[in-house]
């Protein structure tokens, strides 16, 4: 925990969420989303289109070309708590897919790159409540949740209004 004084909110908040996750960010808060690590050389240019996908898509990646075993590269990674690792090489390159490594998991699921891109991407993207409290708060309509939010929106079932409303308590 840091005490210094002369750390402000922010940087307390920031030292008390890396706690927290131990530096395994959800890939959603993660600066690094995802590595694409090559198995050999003749993925590389697979593998640098894989990149400008994911790019295009709005996740954070970097490419990994270096000639290394790909254990080391997985441990390397794994490390560094990069929450997903796609791994290329020759045969996944001819189909047009990718290996999905999760930071802490064993297994790997092998996914065609547009499911990849799109699995990932759905992950990636912060909760709702904390991306409309940011858009508010930049924009000066932040305000504290009332009743008034509460409101039950037409066909809401149940279960929608206790996840919708801010004030309702956790079940």
């Amino acid at each position: 925990m840091i005490h210094r004084a002369i750390f402000g909110s922010l940087e307390r908040f920031t030292g008390i969420l890396i706690e927290h996750h131990a530096g395994k960010f959800p890939l959603w808060l993660a600066p690094l989303q995802v590595v694409v690590a090559t198995i050999t050389g003749d993925a590389d240019d697979y593998a640098r289109a894989v990149l400008a996908r994911l790019k295009a898509a709005g996740i954070r990646a970097e490419l990994d070309l270096r000639n290394e075993k790909i254990n080391y590269k997985v441990r390397e990674h794994s490390l560094a708590k990069v929450p997903l690792i796609l791994v290329v090489g020759r045969q996944e390159a001819e189909n047009q897919s990718v290996a999905l490594r999760t930071l802490g998991g064993a297994n790997q699921e092998i996914l065609a790159l547009e499911d990849a891109v799109v699995k990932i991407a759905a992950g990636s993207t912060p909760p709702l409540a904390l991306v409309v409290s940011a858009v508010q708060i930049s924009l000066g309509e932040f305000h504290t949740p009332s009743t008034d939010d509460c409101a039950q929106g037409p066909g809401w079932s149940a279960r929608e209004y206790r996840d919708r409303c801010p004030l309702h308590p956790a079940d």
